[in-house]
């Protein structure tokens, strides 16, 4: 039997390399033509006197993120990430407490739910433990505590008292502190993001929770191997209505797709988008929503 395999596999092995030789004489063929031709279309152009214009490869996009700010207003050298201004800082970090962006010392107060009281074993698990989708699906958690969950508010919520910074932002390869301080270069449309950002926030979780609670009572679970990212393309016209919301990347989980399209929809509308991003009498825009597994 091993000696079939081997002379079966021997065959399908000359049968690959002849494919491969096969694909490699019509692709040099090709080239060939292909060289040729734009042997000939170059000459052509050198004629006319075209300039010929040599476009480089599409750089990385950069991420929008809301960082505290740093004396140093300095524009970095190197950074990917863009912000409300041009800002330096000694190392960059982000705030360990996920919630809706909080800047530390004097900044707003959060004040937890007094209409459902959480027991001391529970409140300690809400408040400093990760938090799953299936304790989503639970109604022992207060709705408003999940509503204020904001945009990858999944992994952990920590105790958002007065002065605590917070963010949540996804952002990866960077250590946790007290504080977001990170590397920005100023983005002329942040304001408008920024806004975007606020008002999914009031949608994000209470959709979330809905979808979570139909997952759970079909019986399917999550796997916990890798974070469900949503990426959504987003086309809207020049007064900030929407006009279109659709998915250009799934979490591969369709609830939690879902969620993220329903919460634009309900967002939505976005007035006085800048003019600078209108094009043709539309403004696209992409959004990523995160929950950590």
């Amino acid at each position: 039997m091993k000696l079939i395999f081997k002379n079966k596999l021997n065959l399908f092995l000359l049968l690959s390399v002849a494919l491969h030789l096969m694909f490699i004489f019509k692709n040099l063929n090709i080239l060939d033509f292909e060289k040729a031709s734009r042997t000939e279309h170059q000459k052509e152009i050198a004629k006319k006197g075209i300039k010929i214009v040599l476009r480089d490869r599409e750089k990385p996009q950069l991420q929008i993120v809301a960082t505290e700010e740093s004396r140093n207003k300095e524009a970095p050298k190197d950074s990917k990430f863009l912000s409300r201004e041009n800002q330096t800082v000694d190392r960059q970090t982000i705030a360990k407490v996920i919630n809706s962006f909080n800047q530390g010392g004097g900044g707003a107060k959060q004040i937890a739910p007094v209409n459902k009281p959480i027991p001391p074993s529970k409140k300690k698990k809400a408040l400093h433990g990760k938090v799953s989708l299936a304790d989503l699906s639970h109604d022992s958690l207060p709705e408003k505590r999940v509503e204020s969950m904001a945009m990858a508010a999944i992994q952990g919520i920590g105790a958002h008292g007065k002065g605590l910074s917070s963010n949540n932002d996804y952002i990866e390869d960077i250590p946790l502190g007290d504080m977001t301080l990170l590397n920005t270069a100023e983005f002329k449309f942040y304001g408008f993001y920024f806004r975007i950002r606020q008002q999914l926030e009031q949608y994000w979780g209470k959709t979330l929770r809905e979808k979570a609670n139909n997952l759970y009572k079909s019986g399917r679970r999550l796997a916990a191997d890798q974070d469900k990212i949503t990426s959504l393309v987003i086309l809207l016209d020049s007064k900030g209505n929407i006009i279109e919301v659709g998915v250009k990347s799934t979490s591969g989980v369709k609830e939690l797709d879902d969620a993220a399209v329903e919460s634009f929809n309900k967002a939505g509308p976005f007035p006085n988008p800048p003019k600078d991003m209108i094009v043709d009498g539309t403004v696209k825009i992409e959004w990523g929503f995160v929950v950590k597994s």
